[in-house]
């Protein structure tokens, strides 16, 4: 291949790149909350999901969430979520994380008594700032250590920093107190004020004081809420241009009373807690004003019930009840905590600051009604629960079948198994290839009620697609492993353009519950995309022959790119510049580029990544800000802070994949990769299955390439190149395990020539 053929590969790449991204749909149609509300009162109803809701008789909460937009929210941070790191996330507009225990509750009225001081001096004692009214958070600076070791760079407080120039008050009514002599738990639980304080932790108004309380033997901690002096208090702050966010703390309360009630009695003090809250709810929206009013009901912290998902609902002036979709999540339906900031933000019309990079909600799908979008969201949340229960079964499944098939397949090549055992480790690795595809399919049936018939599916589903594999198959000894890869390929190609509604809950896929991107391709399906592709490719190559077969090839891998790569399909910038460079050099290997020229085609290849990244950069930057993906958000958030932004993404991608070495996935890698090395160096086989198949040899150089790119580019480290090697090994040992065994690939014995013998005359005495 001449050097102006690379060029022409590598422009080629980019130009299909590019027209995909110009001819992607933007799916369902989106509004903003843009129309300002005067005033925003935010209901937190902590440890709810939209499950709980379902029993107790709760009409004001019924009559409120009818006519709002809804979603299920991902309360997700960083690693699980407690009550702190909620309400300080919601302030930041980032993910960031409480501080100490003891003290991420211990908010006070400047004049409240604290120990022996007033709690203005002690916290003019901690900060140097000074306090004339309001309430103060005297757990700040344990709050702002703590997030200035993680690599988010959060700004605690910029909510509060941003309503204050925009020149909205602002209000904390909240209190969760509760003790038992015999208590771990820390009395006080006035962690909401960290929602709406400044960064120097200060709320110019509400109420926090015990005040807010009354004592009641029945309920939790023998205290509860007086409704009366709360909506006493909220009434005192409900003025213009105010955000006010009121919580309905006997829900904290009956939540931290779990460990000291029995069993059955826990629910109860629950549903007791949510009427009264509901109840809250009620006497509030008597003072709001749906025609100039917001109101905003969020629950920032995993339900009683360990439900990662929970409530957000947003009624404002000339906002249609429909599902609320987020930037972040780019799914109908779900929310991420991030996104509350903004979206407060965007109900008053004040300008979101760059230190908040979650993005403001938007509204979708207002077809459904009140009960459909509640059904809607309980069932996404069920199979998001369920998929967190077998994803780590489903993980050891595969990890098992891997390591037993490698074993398999070196008794077999070994000579010690006979020839039904050689046919059922064929079989076996269709099986593997046919277990991908099937966990995606397994989104199709709602097992999530009915879970004993989830593993029966599986394993059926797998042997009739390896069978099915097989027949198909029967011509040639390749045809079965290129069309188990090709099943892959079509699969998350189709899924992904489709709206990846396979990805979404699969064991193999992603789940809101883990609170990023729910969208386009995930990590994992990333890995069995690009992995599938560049074998395949390979495989096609060989079985077709000649250019035609090369070109097909290149085809195939360039469908795989441009399906992850364009921002409204796969959207995965990590994969596509993992993908190109390793595509690209397997498409100039395959069309017989020279050796002497593979550093070009390299640096070409490299070339074409960045151009298409930054063709799908530019296009993604041109939409609107709720429009558009995580890409384009990254570029905003690089140009707001600069370089400084790339090295915490770098470091919290580098943590990220080392933590990742211990993982389930990480099993994977020690089976496969001692299998690869008896094959490569113990027996040989694996350069002479080269020599018998030379374009899988060129792919097998492409697939280095892509498993190393993916793990250096995106934050699932290891579980990346687990996954590939997954592939890797069931298509090496489908191919390599065949029908006959005096066909096997045994590498030719060479042996050194012999010197040639040197004749010497023979002296003749004379």
């Amino acid at each position: 291949m001449k050097r102006p053929a690379a060029w022409g590969a590598a422009a080629l790449t980019v130009l299909i790149v590019a027209t995909a991204v110009l001819t992607a749909t933007g799916g369902a149609q989106r509004r903003h909350l843009t129309e300002r509300a005067e005033r925003v009162l935010v209901v937190s109803l902590p440890y709810v999901s939209w499950s709980d809701l379902e029993g107790p008789d709760l009409p004001n909460l019924d009559r409120l969430l009818a006519r709002s937009s809804v979603g299920a929210l991902t309360t997700r941070t960083i690693g699980r979520t407690d009550l702190s790191d909620g309400y300080v996330t919601f302030g930041a507009g980032t993910r960031a994380i409480g501080g100490n225990p003891v003290t991420d509750g211990a908010a006070f009225g400047v004049d409240d008594e604290y120990g022996r001081d007033v709690a203005r001096d002690v916290y003019e004692r901690q900060t140097g700032a000074r306090a004339a009214r309001g309430v103060v958070h005297l757990g700040i600076s344990a709050i702002l250590g703590a997030n200035e070791e993680e690599h988010l760079d959060a700004l605690v407080g910029a909510l509060g920093d941003a309503l204050h120039r925009g020149g909205y008050s602002r209000a904390v009514i909240a209190n969760g107190d509760g003790r038992t002599p015999v208590s771990s738990v820390p009395e006080f639980q006035r962690t909401a004020a960290a929602a709406l304080m400044d960064t120097a932790g200060r709320v110019p108004a509400g109420r926090v004081d015990r005040g807010l309380l009354t004592d009641d033997p029945d309920a939790p901690f023998g205290r509860r809420l007086n409704v009366r002096e709360a909506v006493g208090a909220f009434e005192d702050v409900w003025q213009d241009r105010s955000v006010v966010l009121v919580e309905a703390s006997d829900l904290v309360r009956a939540t931290r009373y779990q460990p000291f009630a029995v069993k059955g009695w826990r629910r109860v003090l629950y549903k007791d807690a949510l009427r009264a809250s509901d109840r809250l709810v009620g006497q509030l929206l008597e003072n709001v004003d749906p025609e100039r009013d917001a109101v905003v009901v969020v629950s920032p912290v995993p339900s009683a019930l360990g439900q990662t998902l929970t409530v957000v609902s947003v009624t404002a002036p000339g906002v249609e009840p429909g599902l609320l979709r987020s930037p972040s999540l780019r799914r109908p339906g779900f929310v991420q905590i991030v996104d509350l900031a903004p979206m407060v933000l965007d109900l008053v019309g004040t300008e979101r600051p760059s230190e908040i990079h979650g993005r403001p909600t938007t509204v979708v799908d207002t077809e459904r009604d009140a009960a459909q979008r509640r059904a809607f969201l309980v069932d996404a949340i069920e199979a998001s629960d369920f998929r967190d229960d077998v994803l780590n079964i489903v993980i050891v499944a595969f990890v098992v079948i891997n390591a037993a098939l490698a074993l398999a397949a070196v008794l077999v090549l070994t000579g010690r198994a006979g020839a039904k055992t050689r046919a059922r480790v064929r079989f076996m690795a269709l099986v593997l290839l046919a277990f991908i595809p099937v966990v995606y399919l397994a989104r199709v049936v709602p097992f999530h009620d009915a879970k004993p018939a989830y593993p029966v599916f599986l394993v059926a589903a797998s042997l009739v697609l390896a069978a099915v594999y097989r027949r198909l198959g029967r011509r040639d000894e390749l045809d079965p492993p290129i069309i188990g890869l090709a099943a892959i390929v079509v699969l998350l190609v189709v899924d992904v353009i489709l709206g990846a509604q396979l990805q979404l809950n699969s064991a193999f896929g992603y789940t809101p519950s883990v609170g990023v991107r729910i969208s386009g391709f995930g990590n994992i399906s990333f890995a069995a995309l690009a992995a599938s592709a560049v074998l395949l490719a390979g495989l096609v190559a060989h079985r077709v022959g000649g250019r035609n077969g090369a070109w097909i090839a290149i085809g195939i891998m360039a469908t795989a790119l441009v399906a992850g790569a364009a921002p409204f399909w796969g959207a995965d910038v990590g994969g596509a510049l993992s993908m190109i460079p390793a595509f690209g050099i397997t498409g100039a290997l395959l069309l017989g580029l020279q050796v002497t020229a593979k550093l070009r085609t390299a640096l070409i290849c490299l070339a074409a990544a960045a151009a298409g990244v930054a063709i799908a950069a530019a296009l993604d930057l041109s939409q609107p800000e709720a429009q558009r993906t995580h890409l384009g958000r990254f570029i905003e958030q690089v140009r707001d802070d600069g370089w400084a932004t790339v090295w915490n993404t770098t470091g919290h991608k580098l943590s990220q994949n080392l933590a990742t070495i211990t993982s389930i996935w990480g099993l994977m890698l020690p089976g496969v990769l001692a299998f690869l090395a008896y094959l490569r160096f113990a027996s040989g086989r694996l350069q002479a299955l080269g020599q018998r198949i030379p374009e899988l040899r060129k792919a097998l150089i492409g697939f280095t390439v892509v498993a190393v790119l993916g793990y250096l580019l995106n934050d699932s480290g290891i579980n990346i190149p687990a996954m590939m090697l997954a592939v890797l090994n069931a298509v090496i040992v489908a191919v390599l395990v065949r029908q006959d065994p005096a066909t096997d690939d045994v590498p030719k014995k060479t042996t050194k020539p012999k010197k040639p013998a040197v004749k010497t005359k023979a002296r003749t005495a004379r």
